[in-house]
């Protein structure tokens, strides 16, 4: 067998033969939404090699797939003929786009709710879980348009009351259309990132007074100690 890297270890070629930094590839357990993923690196850092065998290709494939991945190839053995069959068995069962669709469209109607607009590490999380799947559904080519509306309603049933109220407030003229989720994500972005710069303003205040107050304490003890000195040696000047 040709001595050939090991995944981890294997560079992408560019024909301005420029050297990028080594790719660690994780293995893939078979969840729909970590297929793509998995692909674009294996992809980039294998797949389009040209200096292992396809063999060695697909032995170093199958060492990084576990779970209902590593089944559905399990019965392929590791020739060059299997090798596309093997990425065709792959893509049919983890790469289908309505699943895929399916998968991010059931995370975001499953979202928690925050009970609290003072969690702000609840809201962060919310905002960001909406905004990955939403850009993982563009990039399956689903629209905005096709779902907008009804995660719209999701959104704001996770929403804490006050959030939803201050919205509805601010945008009157779109409280009852269907255009509004660009808004109430924009609304809610900046929501978080008054929050998080407030809860940080109020840290760095935090500590600066405690600075301060260590700071003057230890100055009130140094003159307090220093006057009892004082004191106590006149005292004992006078017991002379």
């Amino acid at each position: 067998m040709n001595n050939v890297e090991p995944l981890s270890a294997v560079r992408v070629h560019s024909s301005a033969s420029i050297k990028l930094p080594r790719l660690e590839l994780g293995k893939f357990d078979g969840t729909i939404q970590g297929w793509r993923s998995f692909w674009d690196q294996y992809e980039a850092t294998t797949h389009r090699n040209s200096q292992p065998s396809t063999i060695d290709k697909f032995k170093y494939r199958k060492g990084y797939l576990v779970g209902t991945a590593q089944d559905t190839i399990s019965g392929l053995s590791s020739t060059e003929s299997n090798y596309q069959i093997a990425i065709d068995l792959l893509e049919e069962r983890f790469g289908r786009k309505d699943l895929a669709s399916n998968d991010h469209m059931t995370r975001l109607l499953q979202l928690h709710a925050v009970d609290s607009a003072q969690n702000v590490g609840a809201l962060r999380h919310l905002y960001d879980e909406v905004v990955n799947n939403v850009r993982s559904l563009e990039a399956l080519g689903v629209k905005q348009e096709q779902y907008s509306a009804l995660l719209r309603v999701a959104i704001d049933k996770r929403l804490p009351h006050e959030l939803v109220l201050r919205y509805c407030q601010q945008n009157p003229e779109e409280a009852d259309t269907h255009s509004t989720f660009s808004a109430l994500l924009d609304f809610l972005k900046k929501e978080v990132r008054s929050r998080q710069e407030a809860i940080e303003i109020a840290s760095v205040q935090s500590t600066v007074h405690k600075k301060l107050h260590d700071k003057a304490r230890r100055t009130f003890s140094s003159h307090l100690y220093h006057h009892f000195r004082v004191g106590q040696r006149t005292v004992l000047f006078l017991e002379f």
